[in-house]
């Protein structure tokens, strides 16, 4: 009686809200009272009684929640009856069109398949394109090899007539790129299984309409299934690919004059980035490049004299990264990159003098377009286990509404710095969240043996915005002449990450992978060490461990902002302490390192805790023992 009464005076909301979910509060009501029979029940009385006005959203979703309680007669009954009036057209009218011949064609399993893959794989969203690239390794993991040979096999195929749009054509350019990406990973992760492919691939790979970027996918996989060996003729394909026909020359000087004439005109945003960048590194006018571009399109589309024939629009502010991409805007990219490979062929890269010292400037631009690992592996693919660190709380209790930190033994402790056992290895950098929400910030540097005591002493009354360590940067090296002075030197590398990972946005991917952090490269070929082949370990020179590199992560939700994530990566650095006292003993160093753990004060309002800070500075005694002081005007909050 209570529940009816409540229902009469209140039940009318539940249609109520610009976006009520009819179907869900129901089954929330049903789920309290334990009886959705009385609810539904409820709900069509108030209905009549109120004589609710409903919109077809709400009106489906009654519908869809009666059918639980209803008998099938009266389901079909309820259907056909809707069907038999205009309803009918909404599926002609709102969907993909009438129902055409080639949709109602019976095909098999594998071709069903393979038809949904492929089209897919040139969805206009990235997310859709990773997702089903990345489910490839699940159909070699399942045994669908007929059907990992059918996708291949339409590798030349424009459309999928049963699935074919007039608005939405299939960017079939993007199937094809995004379906070599996934093959390369499938065949790092299933070498063998994949063997049968290799006639296919290597065929592929010869065919002189394959641009750089797919040649570059054809190779990994290729590569993969051989095992790394490679034969005479694909040793052959990849130095042409990797290295311009015409070599590489130095030349200061700009293009002179404007080129030749187009009437083909690209994108605003795109022509000023793009174009212009591939431009300058052939050091040709635009229109060059422009013409190389409209001779591919021209070959696909002889009917095309701009981008206008193909659906879109120009887009304000577009970047190679985006999300989405329109049709037209995936046929320009692979136009470009179509062209590259073609001049690449005529004429030589060109590098100003500065720029001589620098990495290949064709792979370079190459891997502007190339978001995976040389072997083809994914981000997520090398991300590590979560280590024991990563899992700590730093939190003590909460005093007078100040949070606080454990005593300053137990966090050494858990961090690693006091270990139980000898040759635990040692961190010498890390950067994480705890589960309790402190920031975890360890660095390290090198200082002279004499007078490093002291030097460590004066560090420590530094203020917050003069405590730092220097750090390798610009690529690994470190340039005096435009850093502020240090009484310190710097030991670690960790790399900028620009955009690494086609995966990067998933939830199980992490950005350290692409990033690890290491030593400088001064340091790196004096000590000796060397690193395997896909591996996170640097070993020294007689094969024992040095360094040891972990990076983890995966997108977590916000705690201060519900409706939003974030990627909540972390990435240690570790050292042998065995290899570190030999290696510091060689360079008549001592090792200096910096512990930051911070908690912010929240954003919440109902929360007034003020955070916390504490920052150490350690330095590692020649006995390999570890001396610290506190830093107290660098622990003090500076918000």
């Amino acid at each position: 009686m209570l529940a009816k009464r409540l229902f009469d005076a209140k039940g009318i909301e539940l249609f109520e809200g610009q976006f009520s979910s009819v179907s869900r509060g129901i089954q929330q009501l049903a789920d309290f009272c334990g009886d959705s029979r009385l609810v539904l029940e409820l709900i069509i009385r108030k209905v009549v009684a109120d004589e609710a006005e409903l919109d077809g959203d709400q009106w489906l979703q009654l519908a869809t929640a009666l059918c639980d309680l209803a008998s099938g007669p009266a389901s079909l009954a309820g259907l056909e009856l809707i069907l038999s009036g205009p309803a009918s057209r909404f599926a002609d009218e709102i969907g993909e069109g009438p129902l055409r011949p080639e949709q109602i064609q019976s095909v098999g399993e594998t071709d069903l398949l393979a038809d949904l893959l492929w089209h897919l794989l040139g969805d206009s969203d990235a997310y859709i394109r990773w997702t089903v690239a990345r489910g490839i390794s699940d159909l070699v993991h399942l045994g669908l090899m007929e059907e990992v040979d059918a996708l291949l096999a339409r590798f030349d195929l424009r459309s999928i007539p049963a699935l074919a749009s007039t608005e939405h054509p299939l960017s079939f350019q993007n199937s094809q790129q995004w379906l070599l990406m996934g093959l390369a990973r499938a065949t790092w992760r299933e070498p063998g299984v994949l063997a049968s492919l290799r006639p296919t691939l290597l065929k592929l790979t010869k065919r002189e309409d394959i641009h750089l970027v797919n040649k570059t996918h054809l190779l990994r996989a290729l590569a993969n299934i051989d095992g790394g060996l490679q034969e005479r003729d694909v040793a052959a394909l990849r130095s042409a690919n990797d290295e311009p026909a015409q070599g590489v020359i130095v030349k200061d000087s700009y293009p002179s004059g404007a080129g030749p004439e187009t009437t083909f005109h690209f994108d605003y945003d795109f022509k000023k980035t793009e174009i212009s960048g591939l431009a300058r590194r052939f050091n040709i006018p635009q229109a060059s490049v422009v013409e190389a571009m409209e001779k591919e399109i021209s070959r696909l589309w002889p009917e095309a004299t701009s981008m206008d024939f193909f659906p879109g629009r120009s887009r304000y502010q577009w970047d190679v990264s985006d999300r989405y991409e329109f049709y037209r805007e995936h046929v320009q990219r692979h136009a470009l990159l179509s062209a590259a490979t073609t001049l690449s062929k005529r004429v030589p890269v060109v590098i100003k003098s500065y720029e001589v010292d620098e990495e290949s400037p064709w792979i370079g631009w190459r891997d502007r377009y190339d978001v995976t690992f040389d072997d083809g592996s994914w981000l997520s693919d090398r991300k590590d286990r979560v280590p024991l660190q990563a899992g700590e709380n730093f939190l003590g209790k909460r005093i007078n509404r100040q949070d606080t930190l454990r005593d300053q033994e137990t966090i050494l402790r858990q961090l690693g710095f006091l270990p139980a056992a000898k040759e635990a290895l040692l961190p010498i950098y890390g950067r994480w969240t705890a589960p309790d929400g402190v920031t975890v910030s360890v660095t390290s540097a090198l200082t002279d043996q004499k007078g490093a005591v002291g030097r460590c002493k004066d560090f420590a009354t530094r203020p917050a915005g003069d405590f730092w360590l220097p750090e390798f940067w610009d690529g690994g090296y470190y340039d005096h002449r435009d850093r502020q002075e240090s009484p310190f030197a710097p030991l670690i590398w960790a790399p900028e990450s620009h955009g690494l990972g086609i995966d990067e946005g998933d939830e199980l991917a992490a950005q350290g992978p692409a990033i690890r952090p290491r030593l400088g490269i001064d340091l790196t070929m004096p000590l000796g060490i060397h690193q395997k082949t896909v591996s996170t370990d640097w070993l020294a020179a007689d094969g024992s461990l040095a360094l040891r590199s972990q990076v983890w992560g995966s997108w977590k939700p916000d705690p201060d902002q519900r409706r939003s994530r974030h990627h909540d990566d972390g990435e240690i650095l570790w050292a042998s302490p065995t290899w570190l006292d030999g290696a510091l003993k060689g360079m008549k160093q001592q090792l200096v390192t910096t512990i930051t753990l911070r908690k912010y004060k929240s954003s919440r309002d109902y929360d007034d805790s003020t955070g916390v800070k504490l920052v150490l500075v350690g330095l590692r005694q020649k006995d390999g023992g570890m001396r610290f002081w506190h830093a107290k005007k660098a622990s003090s909050q500076d918000y």
